[in-house]
């Protein structure tokens, strides 16, 4: 009978080492195992995203429908499932926004058509530019008698050039003349201190009223020349018009502080500006009182005094000044027009070759004749 070898007593942990060494893997495969679950771990979330994504890109673009935002909390640990958080946020519906709305062609609107009374406003413009209001005032007192008819003879050379064309094509200036005769106050002169001529389109009624004139009276050598002015500043101007006061006479007017009428020739100055005339002197005589005070008259006027003896400079003058108002006509008429149409000083005065205090003095005189 054979004889079995008996076993050793082992202890309970012993054979649990025993028992782990034979079922647990070798350490590559752990490594391996981890590393693909992992991997998978990663590609599952990626697919997952995606499709979230997709799932809120089509619902962000269905028409009639608020989107659904699914937010993820950045705190959560990996290695437990993902936590989403449902979101949907207010969605402002305008009036109108219909799904056949959007899905509309979107429609462009038009360039903005040209204002319907812009022709109209520019063909008024043109008119409002060719208005020339001229105003004569004239010493009508004795001391005139002698000059008188030569006097007569320039004042109607004086309408003529203000009233001539250059050419035939060209437009002709929308002229108005007005006459006021003057001569001293009641002290001195019984007859009347001004008298009036109400502006008229037929320079020939004016005409004949400056030949009609009469020199008599006045007294003293002082004259109410400030009266004549001031009655001139008074003509009923026509609106948008250039306005001019041509002054002719022989003696001084009465100094500041001692004219009965309390006029200084500050405050003359002042009218003429308000009513937007400028003032123009012809002096008659060697008188250095008229002298001295025709020229401050035409400084503080705007204008310039002319001797009679070289009433020709004046008669050529005022040729000159019918020309260059035809052309400033052409320039003001250009200028309008372009700023109807938005375009600033800058690119008006580098289109038109000038400077832009060049264009700036024009929009001033637009300005001025309240042409806007």
């Amino acid at each position: 009978m054979s004889q079995e070898t008996p076993k050793s007593a082992s202890s309970p942990m012993q054979d649990a080492e025993a028992s782990q060494q034979h079922s647990a893997p070798p350490l590559w495969k752990q490594f391996l195992a981890r590393r693909v679950f992992s991997t998978c771990a990663l590609v599952l979330s990626g697919l997952l995203l995606a499709g979230l994504c997709g799932s809120a890109y089509e619902t962000l673009h269905r028409p009639g429908e608020r989107p659904v935002l699914f937010l993820f909390d950045p705190d959560q640990p990996m290695h437990q499932k993902p936590k989403l958080t449902m979101v949907q946020p207010a969605v402002h519906k305008p009036v109108g926004d219909t799904p056949s709305h959007r899905s509309a062609k979107p429609v462009i609107p038009p360039a903005k058509p040209e204002p319907a009374d812009r022709p109209a406003a520019l063909q008024q413009a043109r008119l409002d530019l060719q208005k020339v209001d001229v105003i004569l005032v004239v010493d009508a007192t004795s001391s005139m008698t002698r000059m008188m008819d030569q006097v007569k003879t320039r004042l109607t050379e004086i309408t003529g050039a203000l009233s001539e064309k250059t050419n035939a094509r060209e437009a002709s200036l929308d002229l108005q003349v007005g006459l006021v005769l003057y001569r001293d106050h009641p002290n001195q002169e019984p007859t009347f201190t001004t008298k009036s001529f109400p502006l008229t389109a037929d320079v020939r009624q004016i005409e004949r009223a400056i030949s009609d004139i009469e020199a008599d009276g006045g007294g003293d050598s002082p004259e109410a020349v400030y009266d004549g002015i001031k009655a001139a500043c008074k003509q009923p101007f026509r609106a948008h018009s250039r306005r001019m006061l041509i002054l002719v006479g022989d003696a001084p007017p009465h100094p500041d502080g001692e004219c009965p009428c309390g006029l200084t020739i500050a405050q003359l100055a002042n009218a003429i500006d308000k009513v937007g005339a400028t003032l123009q002197t012809l002096g008659i005589g060697e008188d250095r009182e008229m002298k001295s005070a025709f020229k401050d008259l035409a400084d503080h006027g705007g204008g310039r005094f002319y001797p009679l003896d070289n009433a020709d400079d004046l008669i050529a003058s005022l040729h000159q000044l019918n020309r260059d108002e035809r052309k400033k006509q052409k320039a003001l008429m250009d200028l309008y027009s372009k700023r109807q149409r938005g375009e600033t000083l800058s690119q008006i005065a580098a289109e038109s070759g000038t400077t832009v205090s060049e264009i700036e003095a024009l929009a001033h005189e637009l300005e001025r004749r309240g042409i806007h």
